[in-house]
């Protein structure tokens, strides 16, 4: 059995205990746009030719913790996924395109991720994470093709985490 994964997480530190609406981008919609995703496919009678699995991961704001515990025995019991799509601060771009991240990731589910993004919202514009920033690194450092889909300021949100 071959499986393709579209995945968000759902804790959220927002910053701090009394910033405004903590998780509600990072990651709540993250965690709606898979869900919708879900209903829409269901509400559809989608029958993919592959297992279609909708995850829901904890603990990424704490160190990847719930997709790596996944993604690790997905590895130790041999599991064939054919591609990871993580939703992560879905819809936050101050530059109105969406940015699409060329460091860990797999490049050619990459390419396909921008190819299907500019047909639908035109131009679209890279960056780089610098370090496994969301729960695709994950997958990825398990050995599986992924491609994340984060905002255009991902980094420097990365960078106000790390303390950079």
């Amino acid at each position: 059995m071959t499986v393709v994964i579209v995945s968000a997480h759902y804790d959220s530190t927002g910053g701090s205990s009394t910033a405004r609406g903590p998780g509600a981008d990072d990651n709540g919609s993250g965690v709606v746009v898979i869900l919708e995703a879900l209903r829409v496919l269901a509400n559809a009678g989608f029958k993919p030719k592959d297992t279609l699995e909708f995850h829901f991961y904890a603990g990424e704001e704490g160190g990847l913790l719930g997709s790596q515990a996944v993604f690790a025995n997905y590895k130790s019991s041999g599991k064939t996924v054919l591609a990871v799509m993580n939703q992560d601060m879905a819809g936050y771009s101050p530059s109105g395109k969406i940015s699409i991240y060329t460091d860990y990731v797999d490049s050619s589910l990459t390419a396909y991720t921008r190819v299907v993004a500019t047909s639908y919202i035109g131009a679209t514009t890279s960056d780089a994470c610098g370090y496994g920033c969301s729960d695709h690194a994950s997958a990825r450092s398990n050995g599986f093709r992924t491609s994340p889909r984060p905002p255009d300021t991902f980094v420097s949100y990365g960078e106000r985490e790390r303390g950079s």
